[in-house]
């Protein structure tokens, strides 16, 4: 048995065999003792253990409570007690030990998009390329009835033998948004492109919207298509085993007008993606766009809405590799992260399969 001094806080620490302390003072104690001590009344029931950042209250005589606070200290918990039973009011005021704040972590680097690309060598996929079985869920039912009206092909991965399993995993989300102007029902390679990155673990979406203005296509009008898109992928991600909160937008070609709207900031909305992927696009309003003469120019967004932004292109037309790297750029200027990529060798269709591309898209 140990007694408490009476004119000094007591610190009373635990050896091997443990320690009993009597209070004999209304000098408030500090017990330092490791985490999941458990503390004892004299009646030898438990009154309570440490638990770190928790509320502790002790009895040391079986009846009024004390009021205890756990501190964790580099594992060893200090039951700091603030006040006594009944109306005996300390001897004098007593404020705990102060704790140092630990020195808070550094902010992680972010890498801005460089203006000089990293050159990647065209190849396509061969035998044994992808890890995971998927299937391709043609013309989505449910894509029509609760995203933007219009057919889609959902790609997942999926559990085959002799293949990698998907059980217990989940898998990022990608809206590709093909080019044109296309007729309705013509998604340009999008959906070959979903098939691949299912292979490589991610959940695929090739949307459609009008892009001809005899199918209704109007920028402002596909714009909101897009975002319905991108909210209803996170809304059906968990059935696919995707992640709601990992949904990339993937614009390929003429795609990049509304992909890059969408990505940038045209509207105040919260069904904008998390990163995207301008993918041998374009990021101004060409000539030919009938319907889509009147959007705004997306450079003109750059900085509304900032995301990282990877930007991918080839040598080849119809977009040129100087308006890819203006975009490029423009978005270093305002400080974007991302990437910035040419495939030497390949074409502006050959991308959409391309092994270098895929791996990119996947690390988006």
């Amino acid at each position: 048995m140990e007694d408490v001094d009476r004119t000094h806080p007591a610190v009373v620490r635990a050896g091997s065999r443990g320690m009993t302390v009597r209070i004999t003072d209304r000098t408030p104690l500090i017990l330092s003792l490791p985490l999941g001590t458990p503390l004892l009344g004299e009646d030898g029931r438990l009154r309570t253990k440490l638990v770190s950042g928790g509320k502790a209250v002790y009895s040391p005589y079986g009846a009024g409570a004390r009021r205890a606070v756990v501190v964790s200290i580099g594992g060893v918990g200090q039951l700091v007690f603030v006040d006594w039973p009944g109306s005996l009011p300390p001897a004098r005021p007593y404020c705990p030990p102060a704790v140092a704040e630990p020195a808070p972590s550094p902010a992680p680097t972010v890498l801005i998009i460089p203006t000089s690309p990293e050159h990647i060598a065209a190849q396509q996929p061969t035998l044994g390329y992808a890890p995971y079985g998927f299937i391709i869920y043609g013309h989505a039912a449910e894509w029509i009835d609760g995203g933007n009206g219009y057919p889609a092909r959902i790609a997942y991965p999926e559990t085959f033998a002799g293949m990698a399993s998907v059980e217990g995993q989940t898998f990022p989300v990608f809206v590709l948004v093909h080019g044109g102007p296309l007729s309705i029902g013509q998604l340009g390679g999008m959906d070959t492109l979903a098939g691949w990155l299912a292979t490589q673990g991610a959940v695929a979406i090739a949307v459609d919207y009008p892009t001809r203005p005899e199918d209704g296509g109007a920028w402002r009008e596909s714009a909101d298509l897009i975002m319905r898109s991108i909210r209803h992928a996170r809304r059906i991600a968990p059935t696919y085993r995707g992640r709601s909160d990992r949904v990339t937008l993937v614009a390929h070609s003429f795609g990049g007008l509304i992909g890059s709207l969408v990505a940038l900031g045209a509207f105040v909305s919260a069904d904008g993606p998390d990163t995207y992927v301008s993918l041998d696009a374009i990021s101004t309003v060409p000539p030919f766009a009938q319907g889509f003469e009147s959007a705004p120019d997306p450079r003109s967004l750059i900085g509304a809405r900032k995301l990282p932004v990877t930007v991918i292109a080839d040598a080849s037309l119809p977009v040129s590799a100087e308006e890819s790297a203006s975009f490029v750029a423009a978005l270093h200027a305002a400080g974007y992260p991302g990437r910035y990529l040419i495939i030497d060798g390949a074409t502006h269709d050959s991308l959409l399969s391309d092994v270098g591309v895929i791996k990119a898209i996947m690390e988006a």
